[in-house]
């Protein structure tokens, strides 16, 4: 329990549920995705552009900085996976701050 530093909830897709100064952390997010990737999954699975879909995640943030136990949760499994990697990818700098 002594690495545990935070636990939060994120909307992927650039929203946040978190009580800190949001834009570094989703200029960092919107760096690490591809948007391409979101793009053509989402026509894959017949939505149209300008819908909103939304992956929960929770993960834990350890006294390093470093995000750890990662679960997603989405519409689709491709979804979820494309959020842990967003997450897996993010700069242990940009969750310090958090």
């Amino acid at each position: 329990m002594k690495n545990l530093f935070a636990l939060a909830l994120v909307l992927i897709f650039f929203k946040t549920n978190a009580q800190v100064d949001k834009k570094p952390l989703q200029q960092k997010v919107s760096e690490k995705s591809e948007s391409s990737n979101f793009d053509s999954i989402v026509k894959a699975l017949g939505y149209k552009e300008g819908d909103e879909l939304l992956v929960w995640t929770i993960f834990t943030i350890n006294k390093d900085g470093k995000i750890i136990n990662i679960k997603a949760r989405g519409p689709h499994p491709i979804l979820e996976k494309e959020a842990i990697r967003i997450l897996e990818n993010t700069p242990e700098n940009c969750t310090r701050k958090l």
